[in-house]
């Protein structure tokens, strides 16, 4: 299932997911997230054979400063979306495309998370 969710009416956020629609849900109901940004960046990376490879995460989550200073400023959030089952299958596989999405995160003064349901669809989620 993918579609475009209205977020906060002032933008569009796509999703390929019902688990990717709630997570924007979600973060549309936190007051210090600024926007979601779906599929911000293609990361290049080298699989075991040499050979290169890209990946483009889920989701890139900027907050607002608010009253914090710099050194209190939350880092955005790089985001990759997936069920637990399926991530825990394939994380073998995967390791090297989120090392490297780790990488850039750190690079570019952000971090990197895996979100998967229990993250999401929490008590939190389902009073929303």
């Amino acid at each position: 299932m993918s579609g475009v969710y209205p977020f906060r009416g002032l933008s569009s956020v796509a999703y390929e997911s019902t688990l990717e629609r709630d997570f924007v849900v979600k973060h549309e109901f936190y007051r210090h997230v600024l926007d979601v940004i779906p599929q911000p960046v293609q990361i290049e990376w080298c699989d075991a054979r040499g050979a290169v490879q890209s990946y483009i995460p889920d989701y890139m989550v900027y907050f607002k400063l608010g009253a914090r200073s710099f050194e209190n400023y939350p880092k955005p959030l790089l985001v990759e979306v997936k069920p637990r089952l399926v991530w825990k299958k394939h994380w073998r596989a995967w390791l090297s495309k989120w090392k490297a999405a780790r990488r850039y995160a750190i690079e570019t003064g952000a971090e990197f998370r895996i979100w998967d349901e229990s993250r999401i669809r929490d008590q939190a989620f389902d009073n929303i």
